[in-house]
């Protein structure tokens, strides 16, 4: 297990603060929340302490101001939640390194992005993207996927998955599905990854993958995932910390189950039998709600014969990696991430992983 640790300071005395003010003004109302949240967290700090003892005032305030925007979001349309969640972004000067192209991938509307020396067909990471289920894009996510591409000089495909309420479970895991067995037709090797929703999502592929026969990912890549439905217990520390609840997340869950199985394998990957799963990374913050979740399911797929690091970041809030252009302390991980990538590609052949796939149950 390795662990991310230091205080969270930028490299120059305001480059930090600088970008962090830039990705802010994409959205209006983030920029004051996040006005707000430095002038309240600034005060709370000089009458209380730190929130949590690594954290610098940056890096408090940012989670401080997540936390407001996603409480004043509650009670909105799915519709408006989604548009403001697009906003609050990054414009990242990191997509002129990469060529950018959109299609239909299995009828999923996709981004792939290939970074300079890689080919459209080499060995890729296909990427879910996190929120609830219910929202998340590549103009949320677009940033991040853009660091692990040039970071791993592998091709990232991003799928559009169909997003709850409108499309319940299985809906999302059936575009992944389709687009994965494109993929695994034309690729040599395949990681599976994702953050949050998506990390479960990729978690769930590689189970269903192995359940029908597909050929085995080469790795699966799980930032912060979401795992298990029947597990909305809370740390009361983790729970003071972290910017999302778990009430929360559970009405968004609520949407994307409906009548479904709390413990289906292909919607909570830790009640799934884990045997014969590929290689997995599982990064987590230790002051994240879903940090108890991420430790279970890899002590039960260590159990079963599962090659799984497990990469916890100290200090480190719910989808950390989202945060790597505004705060130098997330970088890092996300390197770890993208090395990750880049040994899994460069490992198993098509065939050692066709023969792990028909040997398990």
């Amino acid at each position: 297990m390795t662990s991310t640790a230091g205080r969270y300071h930028g490299s120059g005395r305001h480059a930090g603060a600088r970008r962090l003010w830039y990705a802010c003004t994409v959205d209006a109302r983030f920029t004051l929340d996040l006005a707000v949240a430095f002038g309240s967290t600034f005060a709370r700090r000089r009458k209380r302490g730190p929130l949590h003892p690594a954290w610098d005032l940056r890096y408090e305030a940012l989670v401080e101001a997540m936390r407001r925007t996603r409480t004043r979001l509650e009670g909105r349309s799915i519709e408006e939640q989604r548009r403001i969640w697009d906003r609050v972004n990054l414009p990242s000067a990191l997509f002129r390194k990469l060529r950018v192209s959109e299609s239909k991938i299995a009828g999923v509307h996709c981004h792939t992005l290939v970074p300079p020396g890689a080919r459209g067909i080499d060995p890729a990471l296909l990427y879910f993207h996190g929120g609830a289920w219910s929202f998340g894009s590549f103009k949320s996510h677009g940033s991040l996927v853009a660091r692990l591409a040039l970071a791993s000089g592998a091709p990232v495909v991003f799928p559009s998955y169909r997003l709850a309420p409108e499309h319940p479970f299985p809906a999302a895991m059936d575009d992944a599905a389709a687009v994965y067995e494109h993929l695994a037709a034309r690729h040599e090797r395949v990681v599976l990854g994702g953050d949050s929703a998506g990390g479960g999502i990729a978690a769930a592929l590689c189970v269903r993958a192995r359940d029908e026969r597909l050929p085995t990912p080469a790795g699966a890549l799980l930032l912060s995932p979401f795992l298990d439905h029947t597990n909305w217990s809370e740390h009361p520390e983790r729970s003071r910390t972290d910017w999302v609840t778990a009430a929360w997340g559970k009405r968004f869950a609520e949407g994307y189950l409906r009548t479904a199985d709390l413990r289906h394998p292909h919607a909570s990957p830790q009640h799934a039998d884990l045997r014969g799963l590929p290689p997995m990374l599982v990064q987590v913050g230790d002051a994240e709600i879903l940090y108890d979740q991420s430790v279970a399911f890899a002590e039960r797929a260590r159990a079963a014969g599962v090659e799984v690091e497990l990469d916890v970041g100290a200090a480190m809030v719910h989808s950390y990696h989202a945060f790597a252009d505004v705060l130098p302390a997330c970088v890092a991980p996300v390197e770890r991430a993208a090395r990750f990538v880049r040994r899994m590609l460069d490992r198993a052949p098509r065939a050692d992983r066709r023969a792990a796939a028909a040997s398990a149950p």
